[in-house]
């Protein structure tokens, strides 16, 4: 466990995390806006900064499971499917923490 949190690249968590924070500010709170019919605009992309801030033991095991990831792929020493997985890793990271919790959330309201 050790030498994982050693040879994790942390730059690539932190590329994670920030760029869950924008997709989901600039994406994800207008598509919600939209599909609901939501009037609050402004609150929804509050929540959708809070979610990652607040959630994240929820999203802590998907940057997890992305590092893991990242570290297997690379050592397979091929750039062009490093590349490929680190963009997919910043695509899908916030598809699912957002879906899962929007879904939940939305739910939760009953609306």
């Amino acid at each position: 466990m050790i030498k994982f949190i050693e040879s994790t690249p942390w730059w690539f968590l932190i590329v994670l995390y920030i760029t869950t924070l924008v997709i989901g500010v600039f994406v994800g709170a207008p598509m919600m806006i939209e599909a609901y019919d939501l009037t609050m605009s402004v609150e929804v992309k509050r929540l959708f900064v809070l979610m990652p801030l607040i959630r994240i033991h929820y999203l802590l095991p998907l940057l997890i499971i992305a590092a893991f990831g990242l570290k297997m792929v690379r050592e397979k020493n091929n750039k062009q499917l490093t590349k490929a997985f680190i963009f997919a890793s910043v695509i899908l990271t916030p598809c699912i923490f957002y879906g899962v919790h929007v879904s939940y959330i939305f739910d939760l309201t009953g609306a």
